[in-house]
């Protein structure tokens, strides 16, 4: 019954004034994982809200992006830039991360491993160029073009490039094939 009450309570403070709609939406960020549904929450959580509220304390909106929001962008960044990027967060993600691509729906520790994987590599390819050279393709300095080295997948890779440009159906196509046969991968 004592539930049901407060269940009641917290709902008329958040009909009541924007301000008592605002820091429920906080209380219930900062302690509640973004539940707003009063009835899903237990009664110790209500009381301390409606404790908190009563007594006139307010919680500061934090203006800082998350972590996660920070680390998802840089990633979000990488992909947009660098084709190797793309194609290392795709593979990770495929391997550890049940093949969700979108980094936003991934915890900082996972995103922070990533990068830490990436930093490792760079540096096993930093410290031992003799046998990072044909598997790291340094680009020259102010080259902005993929090239992989190797002419015949380049002249493959060009070829669809243009079957890509050459109508909206074939690019369709291309895409369909990648989605099922290339776990979503459409970059050539």
């Amino acid at each position: 019954m004592a539930l049901e009450a407060t269940v009641s309570q917290v709902k008329e403070i958040q009909k009541g004034s924007a301000e008592g709609r605002k820091e429920w939406s906080l209380w219930c960020d900062a302690r509640g994982n973004g539940v707003r549904d009063p009835s899903k929450h237990s009664l110790e959580f209500l009381d301390e809200f409606m404790a908190h509220y009563n007594g006139g304390g307010r919680l500061e909106v934090n203006k800082s992006p998350d972590k996660v929001e920070v680390l998802a962008e840089l990633i979000k960044n990488g992909q947009r830039n660098s084709h190797h990027w793309q194609q290392a967060w795709s593979l990770y993600c495929q391997r550890y991360g049940r093949g969700v691509n979108d980094p936003y729906k991934h915890e900082s520790s996972f995103l922070l491993g990533f990068l830490d994987m990436l930093a490792h590599h760079a540096c096993m390819a930093m410290y031992s160029p003799m046998e990072a050279s044909y598997a790291w393709p340094w680009p020259e300095t102010g080259s902005n073009s993929y090239e992989s080295y190797d002419p015949v997948k380049d002249a493959c890779v060009q070829k669809i490039k243009a079957l890509q440009r050459s109508s909206e159906d074939a690019k369709k196509q291309w895409w369909n094939f990648c989605d099922s046969q290339q776990g979503g991968v459409r970059d050539p």
